[in-house]
């Protein structure tokens, strides 16, 4: 488990992993997370530097997790949804005021914490994706600054 500490009182908590057993295999294992509000999507960016994986609830689709192995989350190496995987379990919990104090409320203190549980095919290749990760009090990427 990865604790992240912020000005606040809320830690940020990320642990788990997600693996795509690819050619070669590909490992992620998150040291931190962002929520998406003030980006427009209701759900998390988990990062361990490099890769993001998001976990969100899409209007439309509904549940969406997005692979990205390098570069911007908004052009993903792969997109896994609940009809794509024999096992598909998320959760998503926003903390309106996470990070409040007297002086600050609103959308950019917001927290968001869950989880996602899932095996789904990759890519159509015959690989395989595996994760189970955790999340607690993920800041907005403003916040972190």
């Amino acid at each position: 488990m990865v604790v992240v500490a912020v000005a606040a009182c809320n830690l940020t908590e990320v642990d788990g992993s997600l693996s795509i057993t690819s050619q070669p295999p590909w490992d992620f294992h998150p040291s931190g997370c962002t929520n998406g509000i003030t980006h427009e999507f209701y759900g998390v960016d988990l990062s361990d530097g490099v890769s993001t994986v998001r976990v969100f609830q899409a209007p439309i689709d509904g549940w969406l997790v997005t692979v990205t192995k390098d570069g911007d989350p908004s052009a993903p190496s792969g997109r896994l949804a609940p009809a794509t995987c024999t096992h598909f379990d998320a959760s998503l919990d926003e903390d309106e005021c996470g990070h409040c104090d007297k002086n600050h409320h609103g959308d950019e203190y917001a927290t968001m914490s869950g989880h996602v549980s899932l095996e789904c095919d990759w890519d159509g290749t015959g690989a395989r994706v595996a994760a189970n990760l955790t999340f607690d009090n993920c800041n907005t990427p403003e916040y972190n600054q």
